[in-house]
């Protein structure tokens, strides 16, 4: 059984229906792993009307390699894949209404 959280009813579910489970967890320390490098741009209140520019305009010039961008909304993911196509850069959604297939695809 594998869980992204372990909240009670999970850990209740694992101790009814598991003999001796196993649990592993993620340092809590919100680490980077070694070879990733994590960066933020904060956009000033004054310029959010351009955020999809300045992140076309990074994406061209600065971040040419595999890149991941965290969005909040799957919408959003979406409407970013397409920007992304117009503006000739290759992009890939991975959110969860994606079956497990088209979201290894997406990081392909």
């Amino acid at each position: 059984m594998f869980s992204a959280t372990m909240t009670k009813k999970v850990m209740r579910l694992a101790s009814i229906s598991l003999k001796e489970p196993v649990y592993v967890s993620v340092n809590r320390q919100l680490t980077v792993a070694s070879g990733l490098r994590q960066e933020f741009i904060r956009i000033k209140p004054s310029k959010e009307g351009d955020r999809e520019a300045m992140l076309i305009a990074l994406c061209k010039r600065t971040f040419k390699s595999k890149t991941i961008i965290f969005v909040r909304a799957k919408r959003y993911a979406h409407y970013l894949k397409i920007l992304f196509g117009l503006f000739e850069l290759s992009a890939a959604e991975l959110h969860g209404n994606l079956t497990q297939t088209a979201r290894l695809e997406a990081l392909e």
